[in-house]
């Protein structure tokens, strides 16, 4: 088949072409008139006849014919059919229909009317080279052939976004939904539609790749992390009670965690990705010293709590050995440190813990006190049969106070037992054997 470019840059049919063209559509072509030489001929959409062409006038191989179509498809003339797919340009479904004489027989054909303006095709250009790099020629295959061999990776690259996206609690899983829809959209039939739909006026697949990439990007860079880190504390400094310094945090935040949620709402959040990595670093310094004074105010009111319970005349009515046990189970009692959101949570489950301990140590020292005195009561009174003890020997030493003590204490108040126990050992004059813990 013989081609030639008209004045004005399309392709024309010779003669030859003409002729096979009015046999293949069942078409009479006449040639045109002079004066309409060099302007493209209008063939209409018909499915072929499957007249053969291996007869007279032709007398052609059967590979003539589908050598011919292909040419036809390559010059944008005709379109073909392959399974339930028209496609306009040369690719690999287009290939794969006419790569024999078997699969070029389940092939339809029909003329290609639809044109692409220039500008639609300029358009479609640039915004090609905004998402690949790449610089294309505004032509129909070559917009085309650009899509097949770029967005079968965009495909890929963007696949676990509204994954992702959803992971991190940020906005956007349903537009990149979107985009992957649109992708395998755009492909169909060797991305014959490319230009038509990249060229549009307005192209909203190109708006949501070029989105998709900065999000990507900015994943790359680990917001997507930040963005976690943010949503936790978003959730769960509202949650804690208001109570000392945990309601001091809470008011103090108040204006970060609310630019912190506006940035985070944002669906352009990569945007914005400085400001959401500051306001969250000023967070946790917050969140820090509040956790430090939730620690002193939580241990100041249990070492309160400890003396409180030392000093009541009922322990002081225990005999030394079950101070000595209920002590050691008091200063057991550790609430640790918190630093962070999570450190807070755990020290507020230990001071409810500590206070249960406290509030059962109190039992259990009130209900040893009763005892101890009850043994004493039910004591049956010397009688004049009972001998009375012998009063220890002149110049004998009395049985030593043992008693037990830290090397260090906190406060005042710690001291109080200790000093009371040796006190009572110099009024009985006693010895005394301190045993330092």
């Amino acid at each position: 088949m013989g081609r030639s470019l008209g004045q004005q840059g399309v392709i024309q049919c010779s003669s030859t072409s003409r002729k096979v063209l009015s046999v293949l559509f069942n078409v009479e072509y006449p040639p045109p008139p002079e004066s309409q030489q060099g302007v493209e001929e209008e063939i209409p959409e018909r499915k072929p006849q499957g007249r053969s062409f291996d007869r007279a006038p032709f007398g052609w191989f059967k590979d003539t014919t589908r050598y011919l179509v292909a040419a036809l498809l390559i010059a944008g003339r005709i379109r073909i059919r392959v399974a339930s797919q028209w496609i306009k340009v040369s690719g690999d479904k287009a290939i794969e229909g006419l790569k024999n004489n078997n699969a070029f027989g389940k092939v339809d054909v029909a003329t290609n009317d639809d044109t692409v303006s220039q500008d639609t095709l300029l358009r479609a250009a640039t915004r090609l080279l905004s998402v690949t790099g790449q610089n294309i020629l505004p032509m129909p295959q070559n917009v085309s052939r650009g899509v097949q061999e770029h967005f079968p990776k965009f495909q890929r690259d963007y696949a676990s976004l509204a994954a992702e996206l959803t992971a991190a609690g940020l906005p956007g899983d349903d537009r990149a939904g979107r985009l992957q829809k649109q992708l395998a959209q755009v492909l169909q039939g060797d991305a014959s539609e490319a230009p038509t739909v990249l060229g549009a006026e307005e192209c909203e697949l190109i708006d949501n790749l070029i989105w998709a990439r900065e999000v990507r990007k900015a994943f790359d860079q680990k917001l997507d992390d930040t963005a976690i880190a943010a949503g936790e504390l978003l959730r769960e400094i509202p949650l804690l009670p208001k109570i000392g310094a945990a309601e001091i945090l809470l008011n103090q935040s108040t204006t970060i965690r609310a630019e912190l949620t506006s940035f985070l709402e944002r669906e352009d959040f990569f945007a914005v990705g400085a400001d959401i990595r500051n306001r969250l670093q000023n967070l946790n310094q917050l969140v820090k010293a509040g956790a430090e004074h939730l620690t002193s105010q939580f241990t100041h009111a249990l070492n309160l709590e400890r003396d409180a319970i030392r000093s009541t005349p009922v322990w002081a009515s225990l005999p030394e050995a079950d101070r000595a046990t209920f002590s050691d189970e008091l200063d057991a009692l550790d609430l640790g440190t918190a630093t962070d959101i999570a450190g807070m949570r755990s020290l507020l489950n230990r001071k409810l813990e500590a206070d249960s301990m406290l509030t059962q140590m109190r039992a259990k020292v009130e209900a040893r006190a009763k005892a101890v005195a009850e043994a004493k009561a039910a004591q049956p009174p010397p009688t004049p049969d009972t001998p009375t003890p012998a009063a220890p020997a002149p110049g004998a030493k009395p049985e030593p106070a043992k008693i037990r003590a830290k090397r260090r204490y906190e406060s005042g108040a710690e001291v109080k037992p200790l000093i009371k126990e040796l006190q009572d050992a110099v009024d009985a004059d006693r010895p005394v054997d301190l045993e330092i813990e």
